[in-house]
């Protein structure tokens, strides 16, 4: 049997320029490893991926893909003054209700359930479950909390 080629070096597939076997402390990179590697360095094997996808696309199919990335901004430009538009026209509706609801409780005097102690509201609570009407319980809560 015959001894096998040794290949020290090999031209780099994107610039042609020759591949040499590194060294690592002081000893020279494996063979296997060595022919396994095609391009120089990292860039050069960068430059032919994009070429080679690049390659497969067509003019048809680029121009596509350019007028869906228009028209996907054009719509998140859209989406976004959709957005400003709805958060102040938010705003002012919850500054007028906050303002009415203001208002409105100025102008209302409280509920009778609200002038309630918590003795009161706990009879007026069981008798409510039991069934009694809104007035007798009522009626009930403050005559029990005014016999204690």
């Amino acid at each position: 049997m015959g001894e096998p080629i040794r290949v020290d070096h090999l031209p780099c597939l994107s610039c042609g320029k020759e591949i040499l076997r590194r060294r690592k402390d002081g000893r020279l990179e494996d063979g296997s490893n060595f022919r396994r590697r095609k391009y120089c360095d990292r860039a050069c094997m960068a430059d032919t991926m994009k070429k080679q996808m690049m390659g497969s696309w067509n003019a048809a199919r680029c121009a596509a893909a350019s007028a869906r990335m228009t028209e996907y901004n054009a719509t998140r430009v859209q989406s976004a003054a959709h957005r400003a538009v709805s958060s102040a026209s938010r705003k002012a509706y919850n500054a007028t209700h906050r303002a009415v609801s203001s208002a409105s409780r100025a102008a209302h005097p409280p509920t009778q359930l609200q002038l309630l102690t918590a003795d009161q509201r706990r009879v007026y609570t069981k008798l409510r479950r039991c069934g009694c009407s809104y007035a007798d319980a009522l009626k009930a809560a403050r005559e029990a909390a005014s016999t204690n």
